[in-house]
């Protein structure tokens, strides 16, 4: 069995991410197991781009530093705006290729739909770590009268064992829509206590922050999104009849599907801040915007946030460390200001440790899992 933590967040593999990962406390730490996924990033001041052995061989890298040995779920799959969309299979047998000469703990992922030459690499991926395989279902696999048998096909073409198998269900975004019925998604998974690890990811984070959660144009100013994503899975926990309880797995802070990136984004700073049962969202108006106070909102808005009831205190994690050392700042003498990477990286950072510690709350009485 391989022992994942009881909360999987979804990550895109960029920088803020990374950090936030390797900033967590140890006690943290071991009640997570991050599943990442790969971004291109935009070309450098010359129009270079990173090839796919570039970025092979730099996550396995990062992975080491960021999170060690630790088990951790690699989805290759790129979105279609991705330039490298078409080597999503090189991209996977390198990174398992270079992880396994690191000894890293990687679990690869795949789906019902991915394409022959992407199951090729999983079957080789699968082989070389023999760390089993996490199989990523999305709402219409789960509504397909053919689920056990699409996964009992694409689960011995892998050459694994049900016990060897991590399912994630992945409801991607909900914000704005119903949340999942997870009692009714999991029931339709066959034989549920033959499966490895069962995990019900949705993520409700909004979009973008151009509109508040009543849909009205958001204005400077503090804002409240509801964490449904947490809240559905929690509240269903808590009259669980079926035989397995599935991990818990979210989006952070983030909307949970990948857009296209822009090329000169007008940034709002904005600091965003994990609660009990919502985000607060303290919005600054536009980096670039004219007459606008810049990078120098950002610690404005920590000088706000420490001061409420919400904040967690310096000590909770390096994320709320950093928010209030930013609060003690003179803003009219400030020269670090911090910018929009290192704002999500402390929102992120915070989020983990909130969720990871409620999260693990609900797995201290061990109930089946």
């Amino acid at each position: 069995m391989l022992p994942i933590g009881p909360y999987v967040p979804i990550l895109r593999w960029k920088e803020a991410e990374r950090q936030a990962l390797k900033k967590l406390f140890d006690t943290d730490r071991d009640h997570i197991s991050p599943l990442i996924e790969p971004i291109t990033p935009q070309p450098n001041s010359k129009g270079q781009l990173k090839t796919v052995p570039q970025l092979a061989a730099e996550i396995p890298t990062a992975i080491a530093e960021c999170w060690g040995q630790r088990p951790i779920f690699f989805d290759a799959h790129l979105p279609r705006h991705d330039p490298h969309v078409e080597q999503e299979d090189t991209l996977l047998r390198d990174v398992i290729r270079h992880g396994k000469q690191q000894n890293l703990t990687i679990v690869s992922v795949t789906g019902l739909s991915r394409v022959p030459a992407y199951q090729s690499a999983v079957v080789s991926a699968v082989a070389s770590m023999g760390l089993g395989v996490c199989i990523r279902l999305t709402p219409a696999d789960i509504l397909d009268a053919a689920l056990p048998a699409n996964l009992q096909r694409l689960v011995d073409s892998l050459k694994q064992k049900r016990a060897m198998v991590d399912l994630l269900i992945d409801f991607r975004t909900i914000y704005g829509v119903q949340a999942p019925n997870w009692s009714d998604a999991l029931s339709r998974i066959p034989e549920l206590k033959s499966w490895r690890n069962l995990i019900a990811a949705s993520g409700a984070f909004p979009q973008d922050l151009t509109r508040t959660n009543d849909g009205e144009p958001m204005r400077p100013g503090d804002h409240p999104f509801p964490r449904t994503d947490w809240t559905n899975w929690a509240s269903q926990m808590q009259h669980w009849s079926l035989p397995r309880r599935p991990f818990f797995s979210d989006y952070t802070i983030q909307w949970a599907l990948q857009q296209k990136p822009i090329q000169v984004p007008n940034v709002s700073a904005s600091i965003r801040y994990t609660c009990e049962d919502h985000w607060l969202v303290m919005r600054g108006q536009g980096m670039l915007t004219e007459g606008s106070a810049g990078a120098k909102q950002y610690p404005a808005h920590a000088k706000r946030l420490v001061r409420k009831k919400e904040f967690c205190g310096g000590a909770h994690s390096a994320g709320d460390a950093y928010i209030e050392e930013k609060s003690r700042e003179n803003l009219q003498a400030i020269k670090k200001t911090g910018n929009a990477r290192t704002w999500i990286e402390a929102g992120i950072n915070h989020h983990l440790t909130f969720v990871a510690r409620q999260v693990a709350s609900r797995f201290s009485e061990r109930a089946p899992t």
